[in-house]
């Protein structure tokens, strides 16, 4: 009898062994119902960073001369050019080593300190290649503001193009599609031999020039009017053509405004 309760007791003992945290002499069990396998770690995610607009220019110097305060040329002028209710800042560069097409460049600075830009590629059209911003004017349907840039000047003219932001990206706004970026630079002051000007008026963009007619004191005028439809300045007509006497070119507002200065501006 004694020897079968030692039995029973012993057998009571090894069944209870490693329940208090002991491991037991035996194999351990691969798995149990008790126990919940850990799932291994997921791998990060991976993150793409969006294409930037920069990544695709023709000029390498373009993302280090952009934010070089020292080849700043001319001020600044803040606004929203992308329509996103805050003000950017937009500023011109000039980059003496810079390649063909890669001298001058537009550069807009948002809100939250990222970067976009384009090359202003006039800098062999023009008698001096001066970029400079000239300002921020509305020219109809885009959320923002048009930039407004002198892009270099003969000797009495001065020329400038007209820019928009897209997306993340800076745009010159072209004359009906025109591929070529010089064909849709516009032509403001000049002397008594040749007169230019840019101006909104009655809603539309006008473009004029004023050319003496012979030997007279007469003026053949030929006005022509735009319209900004998505990012393409398109005809509006036909153009205006007049002739009239040197003291009648004061009817023309655009020829007595400064340039763009009849257009809503920031």
């Amino acid at each position: 009898m004694k020897r079968l309760f030692l039995s029973l007791l012993l057998v009571s003992l090894m069944g209870c062994d490693g329940e208090d945290g002991t491991r037991s002499s035996g194999p351990e069990p691969t798995t149990s119902p008790t126990q919940v396998a850990s799932p291994s770690p997921s791998p990060p995610p991976l993150v793409t960073a969006p294409p930037s607009p920069t990544l695709a220019s023709a000029c390498p110097n373009e993302i280090a001369v952009r934010s070089d305060e020292s080849l700043r040329n001319g001020g600044s002028v803040k606004g929203d050019v992308d329509g996103d209710g805050t003000h950017e800042e937009v500023w011109a560069v000039v980059d003496d080593e810079g390649g063909p097409g890669c001298v001058g460049f537009l550069v807009v600075r948002r809100a939250d300190d990222s970067l976009l830009s384009t090359a202003l590629p006039f800098e062999t059209l023009f008698g001096t290649f001066d970029p400079r911003v000239h300002a921020l004017v509305d020219l109809g349907p885009l959320a923002g503001y048009e930039i407004s840039a002198f892009v270099g000047r003969g000797a009495s003219t001065e020329f400038l193009a007209l820019y928009a932001v897209s997306g993340d990206t800076v745009v010159q706004l072209k004359i009906n599609r025109r591929p070529e970026p010089e064909r849709s630079v516009f032509g403001t002051y000049g002397s008594v031999g040749h007169l230019s000007a840019i101006d909104c008026v009655e809603g539309h963009l006008v473009v004029s020039t004023a050319v003496p007619s012979g030997e007279s004191v007469e003026y053949r005028v030929k006005r022509l009017g735009y319209e900004l439809q998505g990012l393409v300045l398109a005809r509006t007509g036909p153009p205006q053509r007049d002739r009239v006497d040197a003291d009648e070119l004061s009817g023309y507002p655009e020829f007595v405004s400064s340039p763009l200065g009849s257009c809503p501006q920031a």
